[in-house]
């Protein structure tokens, strides 16, 4: 299965580079701008996919694991129903001319635009809860070579395309086509091997509103509040650069942060798609113990060794983005790829905190976490920009860990986990001096 992610990663890597290289940037920094928007719906929304997941493999009757599923199908299209209403009052009152600073150079494209982010996102709600759902009944080989061939339908799709155009819309509707016809074949596949799951089957059920209290409230509801939270780390500052900056410095920042987004989740899924594993070697406590530490050092080592070899190559990967040379740039990208170390240990606390019965701390943690964020994005980011945006990345997930350390270290899990983040803060302190050396030249 790791295999498979890196192949899609790379896949996706090149398509990526090719399209960024050939689209008109401030198109490019706009979708982004449009995307961080619609991210608050989606937001909204986290915490269910994880408990379609978490207690799919439990022991409890074939009705409540139905019951889950299909809860989760509408509360996801209330909450997407709720927004599209605000967002197309948002539009026709053209209150997007006051979120992006050169909104005379993108007037033309935005409502086609918003039109692809919508349905994006409808098509994303069935993809999410099919795709979760086979990968808890371990069909994990199925729906990965399935994501290799839409990568490789893409890109070559994408190569043809660079001769003809560069209008970044209609590299959009071809992924958008992908994504449906993915969620057709998604839907055959459930309807063959696992009918009583498929949403027709579903629909066919009286929906039991007992479910949330009795699964959901303790688990599903604070992921929600944690994922909505996590809208002023991850949305928040691109929205106010695309206010503040131009839309080629929100791009800028978007392709290298959406890089190391996208490493994070490669290494990352492996681990989120054993969820339902780690459930069965928490029962032996000796066991899990050894699982969680070989996870969090290799873990470890692996993105070590990964930021290594970027360093080492950044030129190439300016090169092949065609991004400017300078040293403002440079400092970004290593800012955020030390951040994607730092991530991996959050990942492996993650865990821990996710398989209890209740994930309250985690909304404990995001709490601590916003505040501090919303801290820093008002004494920063207004005057300073992409390279603020950077640094509140690298320091919010670094005190995220910090806390969460105290959260976990009851459980005697992680060894040398403390000795580990202690080691990370003089990195931290660089950065940070450097940042602040950098910041009297702009």
């Amino acid at each position: 299965m790791l295999s498979s992610n890196l192949i899609n990663y790379g896949l996706l890597f090149i398509t990526s580079a090719i399209i960024f290289r050939n689209v008109d940037k401030s198109d490019y920094g706009l979708y982004v701008i449009l995307l961080s928007l619609f991210a608050l719906a989606e937001l909204f929304m986290g915490g269910y996919n994880q408990a379609i997941a978490r207690f799919i493999k439990e022991k409890i009757p074939l009705k409540d694991k139905q019951q889950i599923i299909l809860y989760t199908f509408y509360y996801k299209y209330l909450v997407l129903a709720v927004f599209l209403i605000l967002s197309f009052i948002f539009v026709k009152y053209d209150l997007l001319e006051f979120l992006i600073n050169d909104f005379a150079s993108v007037s033309n494209v935005v409502s086609n635009f918003f039109y692809i982010v919508i349905v994006n996102s409808i098509v994303s709600i069935f993809v999410g809860i099919s795709t979760t759902t086979l990968t808890s009944l371990f069909k994990y080989r199925f729906v990965n070579n399935l994501e290799i061939l839409r990568n490789i339908t893409y890109l070559v799709i994408v190569l043809n395309l660079v001769f003809y155009t560069n209008d970044y819309m209609i590299y959009l509707c071809v992924n958008t086509s992908l994504n449906i016809l993915i969620l057709v074949i998604l839907s055959y596949k459930m309807y063959r091997e696992f009918n009583e799951y498929t949403i027709f089957s579903l629909l066919k059920l009286k929906l039991d509103i007992s479910i949330y209290s009795r699964y959901l409230l303790s688990y599903a509801t604070p992921l929600t509040m944690v994922s909505i939270i996590t809208y002023v780390k991850n949305h928040l500052p691109i929205i106010i650069l695309g206010k503040e900056f131009e839309l080629e410095n929100v791009a800028v920042f978007a392709i290298m942060k959406n890089f190391f987004k996208a490493m994070h989740s490669l290494i990352g899924s492996f681990v989120n798609s054993l969820t339902s594993k780690f459930i069965t070697f928490k029962e032996n406590e000796k066991k899990f113990k050894l699982v969680m530490n070989s996870l969090y050092y290799s873990n470890l080592i692996i993105r070590t060794l990964i930021y290594i070899v970027l360093i080492m190559t950044i030129k190439y990967f300016f090169m092949i983005y065609k991004l400017d040379n300078m040293y403002i740039n440079h400092l970004i990208f290593y800012i955020l790829g030390f951040e994607f170390i730092i991530a991996g240990i959050m990942d492996n606390y993650g865990i821990v905190l996710n398989l209890g019965k209740s994930t309250k701390n985690l909304l404990y943690i995001g709490i601590i976490k916003m505040t501090f964020e919303l801290v820093l994005i008002y004494y920063l980011l207004f005057d300073y920009g992409v390279l603020a945006a950077a640094l509140i990345v690298l320091l919010s997930r670094y005190f995220t860990v910090f806390i969460s350390y105290f959260f976990i270290r009851k459980n005697e899990i992680f060894k040398l986990s403390f000795i580990i983040i202690m080691i990370l803060l003089p990195i931290v302190f660089y950065f940070l001096a450097e940042v602040s050396v950098s910041l009297k030249y702009i």
